[in-house]
């Protein structure tokens, strides 16, 4: 066989005898010149890839950033926004969980939240950013582990795929750090770390990867499976390279129970051996069941949904007819047959999950369209099975991922991961297909328009994938709120009310909320101050110190008889001390958005608002002896220091 590299072309030889003389003159001279030239190759590559990796580095970073102004920064919810941080503010303030303060879930979200009291800017603004950009590195992260393919060589489609991924997964979601996507952001990073250490034998990149996977479980005790696909990973990964001796082994266990093992030494340092199982066991089960077995239940109330479900399983087995019908021999025309209706039927049926994104409201508990994604993704993963005899890798852990983030009594649907999972789903479709692509330009000559025509039309679908999903964030952003209302509602700036709160932009009914919380604390001083039963985010916002061991006394949190005995405690302990206020809330502060629904004034003998089922704010409050006055619409109990 004649090396290609080597072989002359004609006409070569009788160029080189003609030339011969003035050759052997300029020899000195091209040899110098080549010597110079040699060295600036290197300098030229690593500027390319410096380039290359900046690009990579600042999409995530522009991306975030575009995210947090123009959809994150609007919208306030006093309900749940800032409890995150009213965690790290104890913290900062030298408690421990489960000793100092209850908590019916690990608190690694609040110890992970200290960075949004170190980077400079508005607190809440700045966790509004740190919360996008997890969400953006969490996608980039699923991305790298279903497609194998480093982050730093996404092509254009491929990173306007990620990002369109990243607003689907946000969705209506409010841009508040939260334990929920803290698990999401370290599970995703860490399978990702641990994936790419796996494929290069990186013991840095590997142990890396299985502490965050750990520290996930630390988040959200619901993250538990978190383990046990790192541990899969770790022994069965098909491309895992070097030996697995027990050195190493040993040192991969201790990086994935690091971060758990931490945790439970500071709690029983600092006092909380008993109430740590106490309170993380304290909690009622869920497993998923609005995902795994209320489909048909959620399809008889939605025809559209269930129109794109069967459109897609359809296109499915289509696919599989083609792909076996592709590798059958004999019969040429039937497999140039097959070999176009593959990609064909893949079209159709990344048609049907475009389509289900396109009409879905992406609203908050919007629960079918998630759940529906999710089906699709394990009905690919089995054809991809029965037809290939193997399972794409990634594609595993986003299904797991997405069962995990259901795991909630909130919020029970895998929506915070809806637009990865949609994106898996189109990865493990085109595996093995022939793209569209490339059988359109192949016919392009020379091979160098093809490559061009090739990456221009990649170029311009990821800018079309990513302006598609900006314009439906942003459409769904104007109609819908969580909680407070669409963007063009929110007109007051809550910079007002708090430094920490400046570029924040709510509804006049949530402004006026807040100021008063902030009026009240400052009409009558006090070293203890506390709202009830919600409202965590004036502790960080307005300095406070909260006397009780809850934040937020809602009846999700209160998991068993424990917070009660604290709570009636500790106030027999503050009608002791004296020095405290403890503002009750007399309205519902979902609705204070609502135009007129926070009133200006409410009489002393206010009933007030109770959430949980054995009403703890009542006693409470019937517990503190101080005086009893109104202030805005909060009936206070207020105490000067017992001397």
């Amino acid at each position: 066989m004649t090396d290609q590299s080597t072989r002359s072309e004609p006409g070569a030889d009788a160029d080189a005898h003609s030339g011969a003389a003035g050759t052997a003159a300029a020899a000195t001279g091209t040899r110098t010149r080549l010597r110079r030239l040699v060295p600036t190759a290197p300098r030229t590559w690593d500027r390319r890839r410096a380039a290359r990796i900046g690009v990579h580095v600042a999409w995530p970073l522009m991306l975030a950033t575009w995210l947090t102004y123009s959809v994150g920064r609007y919208g306030f919810a006093p309900m749940d926004q800032g409890f995150t941080q009213a965690l790290t503010w104890r913290i900062l303030d030298g408690q421990v969980p489960h000793a100092d303060f209850f908590s019916p879930r690990p608190a690694g979200s609040a110890v992970f939240h200290i960075v949004d009291f170190v980077i400079p800017g508005p607190l809440m603004l700045v966790q509004a950013w740190v919360a996008t950009l997890q969400f953006v590195v969490s996608a980039i992260a699923l991305t790298v582990l279903v497609t194998g393919r480093p982050w730093t060589r996404f092509g254009p489609l491929l990173a306007g795929l990620t990002a369109a991924a990243a607003m689907i997964n946000l969705h209506m979601w409010a841009a508040m750090t939260w334990h929920t996507t803290d698990g999401i952001f370290f599970a995703s990073l860490g399978w990702c770390l641990l994936d790419r250490g796996l494929r290069r034998d990186s013991a840095a990149l590997r142990r890396w990867g299985l502490f965050l996977a750990g520290y996930a479980v630390i988040c959200k005790q619901s993250f538990a499976p978190v383990l046990l696909v790192a541990l899969a990973m770790l022994f069965f990964h098909p491309r895992r390279r070097g030996r697995l001796t027990p050195r190493r082994v040993a040192g991969d266990l201790a990086a994935l129970g690091g971060a758990g093992f931490g945790y439970v030494v500071w709690v029983v340092l600092g006092g909380g051996t008993a109430e740590l199982p106490n309170q993380l066991l304290g909690a009622d089960s869920i497993w998923g069941e609005r995902v795994l077995t209320m489909m048909p239940e959620m399809l008889r109330g939605a025809p559209d949904e269930k129109r794109w479900l069967v459109l897609f399983a359809a296109a499915l087995a289509a696919i599989v007819a083609a792909r076996l019908l592709a590798r059958r021999p004999g019969d040429g025309a039937v497999r140039r047959v097959a070999s176009w209706a593959d990609p064909a039927a893949c079209l159709v049926a990344t048609g049907a999950i475009v389509a289900e994104l396109i009409q879905a409201k992406l609203a908050f508990a919007e629960v079918t369209y998630s759940c529906i994604l999710w089906w699709m993704l394990v009905g690919a993963v089995v054809v991809d099975a029965v037809v290939r005899r193997r399972v794409l890798t990634g594609a595993l852990p986003v299904l797991a991922l997405g069962w995990m983030v259901s795991l909630s009594y909130g919020y029970d649907v895998p929506a915070l991961v809806g637009g990865s999972i949609a994106l898996t789903t189109m990865v493990v479709l085109w595996r093995g297909a022939a793209t569209p692509v490339p059988l359109v330009v192949a016919a392009a000559s020379p091979a160098r328009r093809a490559t061009a025509l090739r990456a221009f039309a990649l170029a311009a679908a990821g800018a079309i994938v990513v302006g598609a999903g900006a314009v439906k964030l942003l459409d769904v952003r104007d109609r819908y709120g969580y909680i407070d209302g669409g963007r063009p509602f929110l007109t007051q700036d809550m910079g007002t009310v708090s430094p920490e709160m400046r570029g924040i932009r709510t509804s006049p009914g949530d402004r006026r909320y807040m100021t008063q919380v902030r009026d009240c604390v400052k009409a009558r001083p006090a070293k203890w101050v506390a709202v009830l039963p919600d409202t965590s985010v004036a502790y960080p916002v307005f300095k406070l110190n909260n006397p009780f061991p809850m934040d937020w006394l809602y009846y999700m949190e209160v998991t068993n008889r424990e917070a009660e005995k604290l709570m009636i405690k500790r106030a027999k302990e503050l009608n002791a001390s004296g020095d405290y206020l403890v503002l009750f809330q007399t309205i519902d502060v979902r609705f204070v958005a609502v135009p007129g629904y926070v009133p200006k004034h409410v009489p002393p003998n206010q009933p007030i608002v109770h959430w949980t089922q054995r009403n703890i704010e009542a006693k409470v409050k019937r517990e503190l002896q101080g005086e009893v006055f109104s202030c805005g619409s909060f009936v206070a109990v207020w105490a000067p220091p017992k001397k």
